[in-house]
């Protein structure tokens, strides 16, 4: 907890100053939306950035630069929802309007994780004061299929990314989904259910909605 460590990043001399913005705002969603190391899907190796030293000309939004310290959770709320914006901004101007838009609806049937609307962004109603007790809470269920799996060979990695962000002293958890498009024997199922998300959402103790089909299937599967 607390580490602190530093990343010198050096684009290539050709990079066009589109393209040095594409670099930053793809550092900004993963210092605030992602996390390193191992368990990184589960709340562990969360970062943010401290300070950015610059000896380019490229101007970057505001928003993207230091992560602010919280106060609130609305406070919090808008930095993601501003930033990611921002995000989205960039890589429309990069790709140009004829290739992208911004979009609002959360993807229903991806193959891998996608993630194109602030949509799938959600902070959670509650914050912790102890890390271990949050990292418990929000580490899930290893009877939730809808969380991902690994079973042996049989491995299906989780929908829902997982970090926390500090409010005050308080740590909260921010999760990122998407939904994606599983095969299990003979059939398609789309994870996570309505369920299980709403229930890992919530830090339902009982992650794993006993009615959920997909949890049901997989489960008699193995």
């Amino acid at each position: 907890i607390g580490t602190i460590f530093k990343i010198t990043i050096i684009p290539k001399e050709d990079y066009s100053e589109i393209q040095k913005k594409v670099l930053w705002a793809t550092i900004w969603t993963w210092a605030n939306l992602g996390a390193i190391g191992q368990r990184a899907r589960r709340g562990f190796g969360s970062v943010v950035i401290t300070n950015v030293i610059t000896n380019n000309t490229v101007e970057f939004p505001s928003t993207l630069l230091n992560t602010p310290e919280f106060n609130s959770r609305d406070q919090l709320i808008d930095h993601l929802t501003n930033g990611f914006n921002e995000v989205q901004d960039i890589f429309i101007n990069w790709l140009g309007s004829g290739n992208a838009q911004k979009k609002l609806d959360v993807p229903q049937d991806a193959r891998y994780f996608i993630l194109q609307s602030p949509n799938q962004i959600k902070v959670a109603n509650n914050s912790f004061k102890d890390l271990a007790t949050a990292l418990n809470k929000v580490h899930g269920s290893n009877r939730c299929d809808c969380l991902g799996w690994a079973k042996g060979d049989n491995k299906m990695a989780s929908p829902v990314f997982t970090r926390f962000h500090k409010i005050k002293n308080d740590y909260i958890p921010i999760f990122t989904y998407c939904r994606q498009k599983v095969r299990i024997d003979d059939a398609y199922y789309y994870i996570p259910s309505d369920e299980c998300l709403k229930a890992y959402f919530n830090l339902n103790d009982v992650i794993c909605n006993p009615d959920c089909q997909v949890c049901n299937r997989s489960r008699r599967r193995r």
